[in-house]
């Protein structure tokens, strides 16, 4: 069976279903049936095995998900009864308290966003091998209970009331992590993060970059809607693609120069910074930005162009050294309009 589904119309369903509960991969619980009946259910249902499961030997038949989300459950006792799920979804509900995942042992993936969960709350023994945590829009203000945690893969945090990222750089093989909406004045406290691909810290209060410089794996990263100045720090994540700076405070295109070893940064948003109006006529915005960082394809949503490139570098004289190196290499010995002979012998 793929998954099956206890509704209120059960009937004389209920006892088959007590038989062959390990035959199942999902479970969905019908909400009367979660604020009536999910007690007597889960006493009187056995613990998920069967024929051919053997938790002993690291064997399972079957991927087991519990589905409980906005059922308005404020308690999670009944929920031990089913030691061998890998997937428990409980966002929606009024939870205060997560100590009674403590039993399942082989938590893969839990999903407790939008609860009331505060940092003590959140806590719980670790499972072996609990890889994706959602936490989102509770009431957090300490991450360093994720330290228990160190095989997360996936962590969000977001629209917390986080100040702090201590604790996170814990997790050593997290490669996703989104903390949206808190408190956060510094990205410190990642290092040990070795293998971090997507950073995630829009709307916090962030001014300064260096907390990132270690996180050389660093594929994407969106610190909009923050206090950023300066750019410094960022020269560290050498494998940056898509950066995302909206809504920040920049002020100068000379601090893309902290960009300029960034060889695969294809995408750069610097919509909503000073520094998008500050140029010249003598040093337009759009074109500096281009001459430091000829990887780019997209600046502020808008392709950049072959011409773009090419004009930018006739702008800044970046061409005339190019020419140089090129004409001295093909055709020593040639004068040009306007220069000295390159290479010639008397």
């Amino acid at each position: 069976f793929d998954h099956v589904v206890v509704n209120d119309d059960l009937g004389r369903a209920y006892v088959e279903l007590k038989s062959t509960i390990a035959q199942y991969r999902t479970l969905h619980l019908s909400r009367r049936l979660i604020r009536g009946r999910t007690s007597s259910l889960c006493a009187e249902l056995p613990p998920i095995t069967g024929p051919g499961v053997d938790v002993g030997a690291g064997l399972q038949v079957a991927h087991q998900v519990l589905d409980l989300s906005a059922h308005f459950i404020s308690q999670l006792g009944p929920v031990a009864r089913f030691p061998q799920l890998h997937e428990v979804d409980l966002s929606h509900n009024k939870l205060r308290d997560l100590q009674p995942l403590g039993a399942h042992r082989h938590l893969l993936k839990l999903d407790a966003s939008h609860n009331l969960l505060s940092s003590e709350g959140a806590a719980f023994p670790s499972p072996v091998n609990l890889q994706e945590l959602n936490l989102a829009h509770n009431h957090i203000e300490d991450a360093s209970f994720v330290s228990a945690f160190p095989h997360l893969i996936k962590l969000d945090l977001s629209h917390n009331r986080l100040a702090s990222l201590e604790g996170v750089g814990a997790c050593t093989s997290l490669a996703i992590l989104r903390v949206d909406g808190n408190e956060l004045a510094s990205l410190e406290g990642l290092d040990g993060c070795d293998f971090l691909r997507t950073v995630s810290v829009r709307g916090n209060r962030v001014a300064s970059a260096e907390g990132l410089r270690p996180l050389a794996r660093l594929q994407a990263l969106d610190v909009s809607d923050n206090l950023l100045v300066s750019l410094k720090g960022l020269d560290g994540c050498s494998a940056l693609i898509d950066l995302i700076l909206t809504d920040n405070a920049v002020c100068t295109s000379n601090e893309v120069r902290h960009l300029a070893k960034l060889k695969l940064l294809r995408l750069l948003d610097l919509r909503n910074n000073p520094v998008v109006s500050s140029g010249s006529e003598a040093v337009p915005y759009r074109a500096h930005v281009t001459q430091q960082l000829p990887s780019l394809t997209v600046l502020d949503g808008e392709p950049v162009t072959a011409e773009e490139k090419v004009g930018a570098a006739w702008h800044f004289g970046a061409a005339d050294d190019l020419l140089t190196d090129i004409r001295q290499a093909r055709l020593p010995g040639e004068t040009y309009p306007g220069s000295t002979a390159v290479g010639l012998k008397a």
